[in-house]
C-alpha cells in the first residue's frame, strides 16, 4: 500500500494497525506462478518424485523403494524424470520398468507431461498391444516387431489415465491445502492453474477449486483455466474470463497446438535427429474457429505452441484474425 521511512509509515497508519517488526530481514511481495499444473499435481500426492534423480539407475532405485512400500499389485505411478539431466540420456521403455516393478503396474511421466512410459503389467490393463491403434492426438512407440515398448506420447498416456483408481473429491481437496501450505513456504500467493489436454479434469478442477473456496480453505489466489476442448461447454455456461472474486476466478481456455520438444512432439519445419516432425495435436482451423467464437463470449485463449512450424503457422493464424476484425 505505501512504502517509506518507519516515522512516515507509522505516522500514517491507524491505530488498530498490525506492527511486525522484521528485524532488518527482506521482504518480497507475493510471488505470482503463471503457468502451473496445480490441480493435476495435487492429483498425484502420492506419485514418486522422480525430478531429483541425477541419473537413470538413481530413478529406478526411487522405483524399487517404492515397491517395497507398496502391495503387489498396487499401481505405483511416478513423474518429473528428465533424460537429458543424466550423463546416460536414455528414455526408460517398459522393460526397464519390468526390471524393478515386476508385480506391480506402473507408470512414469517426464517432467514435461507429453510423454510416459508404462511397464508390461500396465499395459496388459490398458489392453495395450500390438493390434492396439494409436488413438487420436497420440502415439504408441513400438518396437521393430510392432510391439509397444512402453512409451506413450500426448493423448496416448489417456489410455493409462483411464484406468488408474478414482480419487474422490474430498481427497483431491485435501492434497490442494496439502500443495498450497508447500507454494506458501515459496512465497507464492497466486497462481494460474494451467489444464492439461484430453479435458479428464476440467469439470472436476473447478469443482474442486470452488469446494475449497465454499470450505473457505481456499488460502492462495487462483485463475483456473478451462479446456479447449470444452469451449463450447464454457460458454453455453457463461462463463467469462476475469469472472469471480479476489480469491477464484475463471482464467484461459487452453488449446494446444502441438505437443513437446522432450516427446519429440513438438511440430518442426525440419526432422528430429531420432525422429519425424513432430505433430499437430489441434487443427490450425479448429484453434482459429475456437479463438473466433471465445472472443465474442468474453473468453481469453491460451495456446501452447512449441514447434517452428506451430508456431509459424498460429502467428499466421493471428494475422487472419486481425485481418477478419479490422473488417468487421
Amino acid at each position: 500500500v505505501q512504502v517509506g521511512s518507519n516515522k512516515e509509515i507509522i505516522d500514517e497508519a491507524a491505530n488498530e494497525a498490525q506492527k511486525i517488526d522484521l528485524n532488518g530481514k527482506l521482504v518480497l511481495p507475493g510471488f505470482t506462478d503463471s503457468h502451473i499444473h496445480f490441480y493435476e499435481w495435487s492429483k498425484n500426492f502420492d506419485y514418486v518424485d522422480l525430478s531429483k534423480a541425477l541419473s537413470f539407475e538413481e530413478m529406478l532405485h526411487a522405483l524399487k523403494l517404492k515397491a517395497k512400500q507398496v502391495k503387489n499389485g498396487e499401481w505405483i505411478l511416478g513423474n518429473g524424470f528428465n533424460e537429458t539431466d543424466w550423463s546416460e540420456i536414455k528414455m526408460p521403455d517398459r522393460h526397464d520398468l519390468d526390471k524393478v516393478l515386476p508385480d506391480h503396474p506402473a507408470c512414469i511421466w517426464r517432467c514435461d507431461l507429453h510423454i510416459g512410459v508404462a511397464n508390461s503389467y500396465a499395459l496388459d490393463l490398458a489392453k495395450i498391444d500390438a493390434n492396439t491403434p494409436d488413438p487420436p492426438e497420440g502415439i504408441i512407440a513400438r518396437d521393430l516387431k510392432g510391439e509397444p515398448t512402453g512409451i506413450l506420447r500426448e493423448l496416448a498416456l489417456n489410455l493409462i489415465k483411464d484406468i488408474l483408481p478414482v480419487i474422490n473429491d474430498n481427497e483431491v481437496m485435501s492434497n490442494m491445502e496439502k500443495r498450497i501450505s508447500e507454494l506458501h513456504k515459496l512465497g507464492i500467493t497466486t497462481i494460474h492453474d494451467i489444464r492439461l489436454m484430453g479435458g479428464l479434469d476440467g469439470d472436476s478442477s473447478l469443482r474442486a477449486w470452488q469446494g475449497l473456496k465454499g470450505q473457505g480453505k481456499l488460502n492462495i489466489r487462483c485463475h483456473v483455466s478451462l479446456p479447449g476442448e470444452k469451449t463450447d461447454m464454457a460458454i453455453n455456461a457463461g462463463m467469462k474470463t476475469g469472472a469471480g472474486d479476489d480469491r477464484l476466478k475463471i482464467g484461459h481456455l487452453k488449446i494446444f497446438a502441438d505437443g513437446g520438444m522432450g516427446a519429440r512432439t513438438a511440430w518442426m519445419l525440419e526432422k528430429y535427429v531420432d525422429e519425424e516432425y513432430g505433430m499437430p495435436l489441434t487443427s490450425i482451423n479448429d484453434i482459429e474457429d475456437t479463438i473466433l467464437k471465445a472472443e465474442k463470449a468474453g473468453l481469453s485463449v491460451m495456446i501452447h505452441s512449441i514447434g517452428d512450424r506451430a508456431n509459424r503457422e498460429i502467428v499466421s493464424m493471428f494475422e487472419r484474425i486481425e485481418k477478419k476484425n479490422r473488417i468487421r
